[in-house]
């Protein structure tokens, strides 16, 4: 690998795009039980863009190189590690140091990419795969035959999390801005608008959720966002009482139903442990990907 030179892209620490430094050094050595990625592909997501202004949870200390995950080939295998794998296409999930033309991250923690697939195609569903996957199974559970609501359907996360919400059987109703209503409906997702209301679904074509609970979406969704914490667990534990399996696809679960047999006092407020546990549920697992 002497002819290979590793480049970077550095977080020196809180500043604009602009201020994002390239470090070239030499490529490292596969390790035992390591592999070395030559990056074809990585993302620029809001977990980055929160990184960059120092807000993201547990993101390490200035200067390190962001990069939640990556595609490439394998350049070099370690010891332990199946030669064979060398020029295989490989997803992985490595929270920082993507931003780079070379990566070495376990063996085991890399997934083989399907003939077929390019890198970039491959990369978009990395996190957001793991995240919806995780979000419609782990957390919502969904069964075949329910109805979920997806709020921002047509972003990163959503659009795959309804793929998979029909693949499984379940009715997907998603809220999404205008110019995203015709890809849903696409996917055979039920289009909400939720600015003003308008939706397709009719009076009784959903067992679960009725014309007059979509019609009142637009006001949930808007009171979720511009609440504080303990409103908004008023406002999905509004939605559980409609009837309503909630999805967030925001890269965190649903927030958990709030005790309402604690003082008042105590409901109004989380402590930094609660707030550190709810985070640490937003952080994908070591669950393999499905690319």
């Amino acid at each position: 690998m002497e002819s290979a030179h590793l480049v970077q892209v550095v977080l020196p620490g809180i500043v604009d795009p602009e201020g994002l430094q390239i470090r070239q050094a030499a490529v490292p050595d596969a390790g035992p039980g390591q592999i070395v990625i030559a990056m074809e592909a990585t993302g620029v997501s809001f977990a980055k863009q929160q990184m960059r202004r120092g807000r993201y949870y547990d993101q390490p200390p200035f200067p390190f190189v962001p990069g939640y995950d990556l595609v490439g080939r394998v350049l070099a295998t370690g010891p332990g590690v199946d030669p064979n794998l060398a020029g295989r296409r490989v997803a992985a999930l490595v929270k920082v140091g993507a931003w780079a033309s070379h990566v070495v991250v376990d063996a085991e923690d890399a997934v083989l990419v399907p003939d077929g697939l390019s890198a970039t195609e491959a990369e978009t569903v990395v996190v957001n795969g793991i995240t919806a996957r995780q979000m419609l199974h782990s957390r919502a559970r969904v069964r075949a035959g329910q109805t979920v609501l997806v709020h921002g359907a047509g972003g990163g996360v959503g659009s795959v999390l309804v793929q998979l919400a029909r693949a499984a059987g379940v009715k997907v109703i998603g809220t999404a801005s205008p110019r995203h209503h015709e890809a849903l409906r696409e996917l055979d997702v039920i289009p909400v608008d939720y600015r003003d209301g308008d939706s397709d679904v009719e009076p009784g074509s959903t067992p679960d959720i009725t014309a007059a609970r979509i019609h009142a979406l637009p006001a949930l969704y808007k009171a979720a966002l511009a609440a504080q914490a303990p409103n908004l667990h008023e406002v999905l534990d509004r939605c559980r009482q409609e009837g309503m399996t909630h999805v967030r696809p925001t890269g965190c679960p649903p927030w958990p139903t709030r005790d309402t047999s604690a003082p008042a006092s105590a409901s109004s407020s989380r402590s930094a442990a609660q707030r550190a546990s709810q985070n640490r549920l937003c952080t994908p697992t070591r669950e393999p990907p499905t690319v």
